[in-house]
């Protein structure tokens, strides 16, 4: 267990517990509060989230350390904040936090450890909401790296539009605002048009977008499947599950349809939320596939805890708006071509070669200060060609200059596809709990690579 101490408390009363920690990664003061969500890490970063309205528990400091995966425990700074639940609230544990069944009274117990152990508590009504709202990706289970999007072959406003099964460009038609309307059951709105997922009535038939009216075909239940893997049924015909129609496996372009239960995991879908936390950048080339990989490993980052993904699939990246984008992430993973000059190492950000970023405009090698600050950042990935090139003046070394506690390049040349199975495996092995170091090795093996180099703090 890692505690950050010393700390004080500074009040304890009513619906506040306000802590102030000497530590100098925090914010000197960090609050216990009413608040209407809660998330915090164990050090392995699976997220351990209630999602609550009415009450949660929000630490309002830069990072939490130190948290169980133990239901219902958080600790930080020597706090020890504890749901006592009646036997109305039923949480479990899951890889998104934890849900609950039913409402109920929850009585927060607040330890903390001033100059001897003092408790606080208080009681809470709650009202759970089964799954958090907010905006996703929807890949198929059984379709490997094929994501839910509206018909590319009508206007994408367009009453009626059936869905479609394609490799991910993440564009606004691939993505998905899951609202709670009441009970167990969601609206599922595109970010594209504005319409919501509506089942037909007869089982076999394609799901389709129209515009919302509250209707028992357009309301569905999100049931866990698995850890991060869900099945969805509409409100109108609850026994039957949004499923990938037939055709051919790895084909793009295969209908969402309405169907029973599938044996073969058709009905059943990876949900990952848009947020920074994983940034995954593929920069369009002819003749290279820059972005499948990425797909690939969304499942993978999301068991190690990595909740929401800035995914960029696009042939042009400004320099600034990377730098934003990797300021913000925890983990980076870019595919796309690399080169070294006599000043570092860079990667191409435009499929026309009109924009880059080179290591100096991550870290000054000359005057020795980072350019920007990667200090959120467990990890960053250049699997391009030649990124870890030219000594400890690249990429990989110019991000841990940064605050990036590791970073991975290489040092030659590397085949596009070599590199694709190079970071499906790397991230294979990192999700079994593998060092860097470790996956990276066992990546190379099979991949045929033998040209990474890794950097750490």
């Amino acid at each position: 267990m890692t505690y950050c101490s010393p700390c004080d408390i500074i009040t304890a009363t009513g619906d506040n517990v306000a802590v102030q920690s000497r530590n100098r990664k925090h914010s000197p003061t960090h609050f216990i509060r009413k608040a209407v969500s809660c998330r915090g890490r164990e050090s392995r970063r699976r997220f351990v989230s209630p999602f609550l309205t009415g009450f949660g528990i929000n630490i309002s400091a830069h990072r939490v350390s130190g948290i169980t995966r133990c239901i219902c425990a958080l600790f930080v700074f020597d706090i020890t904040v504890k749901y006592v639940c009646s036997n109305k609230v039923k949480l479990t544990y899951h890889t998104h936090g934890l849900i609950g069944g039913s409402t109920g009274t929850v009585t927060v117990k607040v330890t903390y450890k001033p100059n001897s152990y003092t408790t606080w508590s208080d009681n809470y009504q709650l009202n759970i909401v089964p799954f958090k709202e907010g905006t996703y990706f929807m890949e198929n289970k059984e379709l490997d790296s094929k994501f839910m999007q509206i018909d590319d072959s009508v206007s994408s406003s367009t009453n009626g539009a059936i869905l479609e099964l394609w490799g991910i460009d993440a564009e606004n038609h691939q993505k998905w605002t899951f609202d709670y309307v009441s009970g167990e059951y969601y609206k599922i709105v595109s970010v594209e048009s504005g319409k919501v997922l509506t089942a037909p009535s007869a089982v076999n038939d394609s799901i389709t977008q129209a515009n919302y009216t509250g209707a028992s075909t357009q309301l569905w239940k999100i049931t866990t499947a698995a850890d991060g893997i869900y099945r969805l049924s509409p409100k109108s015909n609850p026994s039957y599950y949004m499923s990938a129609g037939t055709g051919v496996l790895l084909e793009n372009g295969r209908n969402v349809e309405l169907r029973t239960s599938q044996s073969d995991g058709k009905d059943e879908w990876y949900l990952y939320l848009n947020g920074t936390e994983a940034m995954l950048m593929g920069i369009y080339a002819n003749f290279h596939d820059h972005t499948t990989a990425l797909a690939k490993i969304m499942s993978n980052l999301l068991t190690c805890g990595y909740e929401s993904f800035n995914f960029i699939a696009t042939d042009y990246i400004s320099r600034s708006d990377l730098q934003n984008s990797m300021e913000a992430s925890e983990i980076y993973v870019s595919r796309s071509h690399g080169n070294v000059d006599d000043n570092g190492t860079y990667i191409i950000l435009a499929k026309n070669n009109t924009s880059w970023i080179h290591s100096n405009d991550i870290y000054n090698f000359s005057t020795n200060t980072p350019v920007i600050d990667l200090s959120d950042c467990d990890l960053a990935l250049f699997v391009a060609c030649h990124t870890g090139a030219n000594g400890d003046i690249n990429l990989p070394n110019a991000a841990v200059k940064a605050g990036a506690k590791a970073a991975v390049g290489f040092k030659e040349s590397i085949g596009c596809n070599s590199a694709n199975k190079w970071t499906e495996r790397f991230f294979h092995y990192y999700e079994q709990g593998k060092t860097v170091d470790e996956a990276a090795d066992a990546a190379d093996n099979e991949s045929g690579l033998d040209s990474y180099i890794a950097f750490s703090q």
